[in-house]
């Protein structure tokens, strides 16, 4: 009877995990498709507001400016037209419909002369021949011209993209149906064929397990974790050795009779472990934290059973003190520049979104300032880049030394620096990008002695984005430059 029963269950098996990994395949393959689809959606999103950029630092491409203004604006316009020409070719590589090859190809001329002409009018600004401004003038008009061309046939792809993601949601929602159904079928078949008749054999398999008690009372104690046998009250019952040195590694009596007495030193209770891991029908681990000098994390599991002929609980502590110290370790190294201990860019761009939605949906006040220090470049050229990173670094510390605990301070990149206020209007922004001009203007450098900074400033407005409030904080920055450096500057509008 022991063969033939588990010949049934390892077919049974075979047959199971072969339709669970035919359904966990179908799932994953059409989720990769629609996370594709979600990110060529995201390009060419960017591509529809890069093509306003464009259009927008054309409009702003005037011959009567000043021309450091102008060249900042060309600039700008470069940047754009490169970033516009480089996330499209990652859009065309991209394996597209049929739908999708055939939007690109009549989407091609609207595009070409769109660019060209944004690059005729880099080409021709600040050129003071009739035949030049004639070519200004031309490619200005076309760019104007095409820009809504350029956005309706992005509009009319991103449509498409969005449809053909639907689509594949659609397929994975229906293949879970199909293949839940199959599972619960193939269930019920596999009950009646496989345990019905092995009622008897599983039966003796129950008893014999109660019979070995005494080894399982052995693997216990040799266990790695820390472990503790308890009553169905609560009560410990035993424990293992690595309970003892867990008791006194958190200063607990050994000779503890129940143990919400251990749970005291932790943020939960006995009776909260108790509920939401016990009575849980899908069983896990919840992570404690003992002590608070030197906390201890510990990720704990509870399962019941029979010890001894009576109700049980059996808690099992995991030590990961030392994985998470590495997780946080890991989760710095992603999020700080390295040099300065600052956030970086790539926190910026996780952060900011999350911060500008909070600002316009409680209509609270958030201030941007952007620090650069003046003359940089002749520091890193006469001591050398090793001083220039100390000079980055001892401008960190003299940032985070001036701004409150609330502001938010980030390395661009660089030697520019860029401080998110949050709940701070235009006048307290201006205050804390003054001490902190004040604060570098009095420091002084070991080496390089003293240096100062220029800091811009702005004010975010309502429906204002993170790119425009940059842009005017920038513009500012770059009119404290013009202004003779060391001194704040706001945003004029």
């Amino acid at each position: 009877m022991y063969k033939k029963v588990e010949r049934r269950i390892i077919i049974a098996s075979c047959f199971l995990i072969a339709l669970f990994l035919i359904w966990q395949w179908s799932i994953a393959k059409l989720s990769a498709d629609y996370d594709k689809v979600s990110e060529v959606i995201n390009i060419a999103g960017r591509q529809r507001m890069l093509s306003q950029k464009i259009a927008k630092d054309v409009a702003m491409l005037r011959e009567n400016l000043d021309v450091s203004v102008r060249d900042h604006y060309a600039v700008e316009l470069h940047r754009s037209i490169q970033s516009l020409e480089s996330e499209y070719l990652q859009l065309v590589e991209e394996n597209q419909s049929a739908a999708i090859v055939d939007m690109l190809e009549k989407f091609e001329p609207t595009r070409s002369i769109f660019i060209s002409s944004a690059q005729d009018v880099l080409k021709n600004i600040g050129r003071i021949t009739p035949a030049s401004q004639e070519t200004l003038l031309e490619a200005r008009m076309k760019v104007f011209i095409y820009e809504d061309d350029f956005l309706a046939h992005m509009d009319t792809m991103v449509n498409q993209y969005v449809w053909e993601a639907g689509e594949t949601f659609l397929w994975i929602k229906r293949l879970q149906v199909i293949f839940l159904n199959l599972m619960i079928i193939c269930s019920v078949i596999l009950l009646v064929y496989v345990f019905v008749p092995a009622h008897q054999t599983i039966r003796e398999w129950y008893i014999e397990a109660q019979e070995n008690n005494t080894n399982m009372v052995k693997l216990f104690h040799i266990m790695r974790n820390a472990m503790f046998m308890l009553s169905k009250e609560g009560k410990v019952v035993t424990r293992n050795e690595r309970g003892d040195v867990l008791l006194e590694r958190l200063g607990v009596s050994k000779s503890m009779e129940h143990i919400e007495e251990l749970f005291k030193k932790s943020e939960v209770s006995w009776k909260q472990i108790y509920e939401q891991l016990l009575q849980e029908e899908d069983k896990g681990a919840l992570e404690v934290t003992f002590g608070t000098t030197d906390p201890v994390i510990m990720e704990v599991s509870v399962s019941s059973g029979i010890y001894q002929r009576k109700e049980a609980i059996l808690l099992n502590f995991y030590d990961v003190t030392e994985q998470k110290k590495i997780e946080e370790t890991l989760t710095n190294l992603a999020v700080r520049d390295k040099l300065t201990g600052l956030y970086n860019r790539y926190h910026l761009e996780t952060f900011i979104g999350t911060e500008i939605e909070q600002a316009e949906r409680y209509d609270i006040d958030m201030s941007m300032l952007i620090v650069d220090l003046d003359h940089f470049k002749n520091i890193n050229d006469h001591w050398g880049h090793p001083i220039g990173d100390q000079v980055l670094k001892h401008t960190a510390d003299l940032l985070v030394q001036s701004c409150r605990k609330s502001d938010v301070i980030f390395r661009l990149g660089g030697e520019e620096f860029m401080v998110v206020l949050s709940h701070t209007d235009i006048k307290g922004a201006i205050e804390v990008a003054e001490k902190i001009r004040s604060a570098i203007e009095k420091s002084i450098h070991p080496i390089v002695g003293k240096y100062t900074v220029s800091v811009g400033v702005a004010q975010r407005k309502m429906g204002e984005t993170f790119r425009h409030i940059y842009q005017r904080t920038d513009e500012a920055l770059y009119f404290a430059k013009s202004s003779g450096r060391n001194c704040v500057k706001e945003s004029t509008h």
